[in-house]
């Protein structure tokens, strides 16, 4: 959520009126109305379109949709006596049986559905600011798919893919996501991807780490009117993008060009005016021209941190649409895209899979950002109050901090609420009471921990 001091300020924050009924019985019936567009048109999402989910089985394809996107992280069986009625449970085969004949885009197409039922309302200086990154996911082990599989120094393989995906950073939801095999050099093409496909909204800008950084990504961009900002190695790197620039080492605000050629003779002629496209690339941008060049311009803003470091960043974003002193907020933002992969893997359980095939795999992955869809609607739609002046004296330890729902709890409470445990009153209520405090500026080392899987043998009863 948006703090008041935020919406204060004359340029940055702000946020419309959200014609979509963001109560919990709203977003419920948004979720059940995109899961019932998909099953009425069944046949474009199963394997074979004349025969599965054509008759009345027991699991029919909503319960199988419904009963995924509702999952946490037990066992099937756990699950199926959890969410099914007295009379009304079914053997974890029959479900196994009957969930793979459905395609992971129905899945894909529930998301984009409910998707588009949001009404997104916070914005920085009118543009919605999307974060992309990606995310290493553990998957059980499969020796039929060796594109898959990972080598350990320690010789004992394992199995990833990797989750890019488009995470709306002041509202708080996925909008698009695209799985590639366990490579990072893969994640520019994942983003071109969804570009085109263009689930997001029209008026944003895309942010990105420097592993994005890249000519034919940017002019993809520029030649599509997207607007993007992206963390380039410094100045100084040798192999950044920027080292031809000769650029001072000190804060800037610069516009730069550079023509891209496939020409090793034009390259090596001037390579400060040059930059060299190898002819393995796909580049359209220059396939196009008759000549093999093709200029690109774009702003550099290189700013200090208080450590002494720098940080680089490429735009095309003019100085007039976000200038110098904002660029490093908008930058920053993207950092609560790390928060939420935390939350999509710990708090949703998109770190417990209950299938050993590819197609289950996938499922449950855009199961579970429908569900971090829907709770992170569901919870930023409640308004928590500020704490009163009583209580401040109650609580002095929470008397420097506002305070903003406890989203780990809140994924309890609307599972409860999905399952119909507890009424919207009772969820609301219980979002207001489980809160912590907002820290603005706190920051830890990075501790990178090796992560494993969680057996299917071995789940919680």
């Amino acid at each position: 959520m948006i703090s008041k001091q935020d919406k204060e300020r004359n340029f940055d924050y702000e946020t419309e009126a959200c014609a979509f009924n963001t109560t919990p019985e709203g977003v419920n019936l948004a979720l059940e109305k995109s899961i019932k567009m998909v099953t009425d048109n069944i046949a474009c999402y199963v394997i074979d379109p004349v025969s599965d989910m054509t008759r009345n089985r027991k699991v029919p394809a909503d319960m199988i949709i419904r009963f995924l996107i509702h999952k946490e992280g037990k066992s099937i069986r756990s699950e199926i006596c959890e969410q099914m009625p007295e009379g009304m449970e079914f053997q974890a085969s029959a479900f196994c049986m009957q969930r793979y004949k459905i395609k992971p885009n129905a899945f894909n197409r529930v998301m984009t559905l409910f998707n588009q039922t949001i009404k997104p309302k916070n914005t920085f200086n009118g543009y919605y600011i999307i974060a992309c990154d990606g995310s290493d996911l553990n998957i059980p082990f499969m020796k039929d798919h060796p594109e898959l599989i990972v080598k350990s120094k320690k010789g004992r393989d394992f199995c990833q893919i990797h989750l890019n995906a488009l995470y709306d950073c002041l509202n708080g939801v996925y909008w698009d996501a695209e799985m590639t095999t366990p490579n990072k050099k893969r994640e520019p093409g994942a983003l071109i991807t969804m570009t085109e496909r263009k689930y997001y909204p029209e008026k944003s800008i895309i942010v990105c780490d420097r592993g994005y950084v890249s000519y034919k990504l940017m002019a993809d961009f520029i030649e599509k009117g997207q607007k993007f900002v992206i963390r380039s190695k410094d100045i100084n790197i040798r192999s950044s993008i920027l080292k031809r620039f000769d650029l001072p080492d000190e804060e800037l605000d610069q516009e730069v060009s550079v023509t891209l050629t496939r020409s090793n003779k034009r390259y090596n002629s001037d390579r400060k005016k040059y930059a060299l496209v190898n002819s393995n690339i796909d580049f359209p941008q220059i396939d196009t021209w008759s000549n093999d060049d093709y200029v690109i311009s774009y702003r550099v803003v290189r700013i200090k941190l208080d450590d002494e470091n720098f940080v680089t960043l490429v735009t095309n974003l003019s100085k007039e649409e976000i200038p110098f002193e904002y660029m490093k907020e908008l930058y920053h933002l993207r950092w609560s895209q790390e928060q939420s992969f935390f939350n999509l893997k710990y708090r949703i359980g998109l770190k417990y899979f209950n299938s050993k095939k590819v197609d289950g795999i996938l499922q449950e992955v855009y199961s579970k950002l429908i569900m971090f869809n829907v709770t992170s609607v569901i919870t930023n739609s409640v308004d928590i109050p500020d704490m009163k002046a009583e209580e401040y004296e109650k609580n002095k330890k929470r008397v420097a901090h506002k305070t903003k729902a406890n989203f780990a709890v809140a994924i309890t409470n609307v599972h409860l609420f999905l399952k119909g445990t507890i009424s919207e009153k009772g969820l609301i209520n219980r979002i207001k009471k489980f809160v912590i405090p907002i820290r603005p500026g706190r920051s830890f080392t990075r501790k990178i921990r090796p992560q494993s899987l969680a057996p299917l043998n071995t789940r919680v009863s």
